[in-house]
């Protein structure tokens, strides 16, 4: 999938037929012929500001990988979630994932049922904050680092530490994820919140598998 920013060709010929007529109108006041190979004094050959010529930049194109496109859909669709809002929070997911070692469906799954992804979630009860329900004053170090909790309410500050959480957690336990997921949840009923994360995973993971090129 590929996304570009492109100039309007209409807007930019009608840019370029002005700058024409002006230079042209330029030239006669300036009482020379249109051909004339000499200089025109600066002073009547500047063109007005207003229409400065454009200048045109090629935009880059930015190369989305298939499973990082199919999540953000996925995610618009099932959690209500604007297109260009679902897309970051996909992209940072599976940045942070990498980065931290750990499954993309796993953190994909937690935002889910801590969230439902919604960027400006707050717990007024725990205190927990953002798309992955971070609890700042058991993390205050992680979350200084990112530049404080009021951070969290943004999406790749937030992902980045509760990634960096679960990643702890699981090295803690050994792999052991539902242990990691108890430790993750801090409260009881942790078999009922690991069983939900579970089954996330696996619509997650099959959603990035249907979208890799066979």
């Amino acid at each position: 999938m590929r996304f570009a920013i492109r100039t309007n060709p209409v807007f930019q010929r009608s840019m370029e037929a002005a700058a024409l007529v002006i230079g042209v109108g330029l030239l006669l006041l300036a009482g020379g012929p249109i051909c004339q190979a000499e200089p025109v004094e600066p002073a009547r050959a500047e063109v007005p500001r207003a229409f400065a010529p454009v200048m045109a930049v090629e935009a880059a194109v930015v190369e989305v990988p298939r499973g990082v496109m199919a999540i953000a859909e996925d995610i618009a669709r099932r959690f209500k979630v604007r297109k260009g809002i679902a897309l970051s929070i996909s992209t940072e997911i599976f940045a942070a994932a990498e980065s931290q070692g750990i499954q993309p469906a796993l953190v994909l799954a937690i935002v889910a049922v801590e969230s439902h992804y919604q960027t400006n979630a707050v717990n007024r009860q725990s205190g927990a904050v953002g798309l992955m329900q971070v609890l700042p004053r058991f993390h205050q170090q992680m979350v200084n680092a990112v530049g404080g909790d009021k951070q969290l309410l943004q999406i790749a500050p937030n992902i980045r530490v509760g990634s960096q959480i679960i990643a702890e957690y699981l090295g803690r336990e050994g792999g052991n994820l539902k242990d990691a997921l108890g430790r993750y949840l801090g409260v009881g009923g942790a078999d009922i919140y690991f069983g939900r994360v579970r089954n996330l995973m696996q619509h997650f993971d099959q959603i990035i598998t249907n979208a890799e090129p066979g």
